[in-house]
């Protein structure tokens, strides 16, 4: 629920009526802001499969993204598909995200990579009527430890605080 505050709470500060609806055990967020879209489209770009309704997100020019950026992004994505592998400390050993995207998942080690974040990558084939197969990318315990204090992520900041807290 953190999650939902922190997203909620951003959009508000920008003066942005916010409304949530679930919808196949997800909670869907939704905003309209044509500043907003017009921002991200610069970022990311959908491609519709024309042999199906799903859409492939299609990353732009991540060389030009800045650090902060690129780390938001991230963050992002660790907080709504993937989560932070907790160690019986109360710390964490790193972080995982994980997607039916191929694409996505190619997208963000490239990105990792860039950043200089050591990633490793699996495939986890399912079986035929459970869908698409999972694709995980896993960023290591050291490299999530160096970006600490620069991550901005709800989950990751559950852990010790950072930028990311509420």
């Amino acid at each position: 629920m953190d999650i939902i505050q922190f997203v909620a709470l951003m959009f508000e500060k920008a003066g942005k009526k916010v409304n949530f609806r679930t919808e196949r055990g997800m909670i869907l967020i939704r905003v309209w802001s044509k500043i907003f879209y017009e921002f991200i489209k610069d970022y990311v770009q959908f491609e519709r499969n024309h042999l199906s309704h799903h859409h492939t997100k299609i990353l732009l020019r991540t060389q030009r993204w800045t650090r902060e950026f690129a780390l938001g992004f991230i963050g992002g994505l660790i907080d709504s598909d993937g989560h932070v592998v907790s160690n019986r400390k109360g710390g964490h050993y790193g972080a995982l995200v994980t997607t039916s995207s191929c694409s996505l998942k190619r997208q963000l080690c490239s990105l990792c990579n860039a950043l200089g974040i050591n990633v490793t990558s699996r495939v986890q084939p399912r079986d035929p009527f459970q869908g698409k197969p999972l694709h995980s990318v896993y960023i290591r315990s050291p490299d999530l430890h160096a970006l600490c204090w620069t991550l901005l992520s709800v989950k990751h900041s559950r852990f010790h605080g950072g930028p990311g807290r509420t």
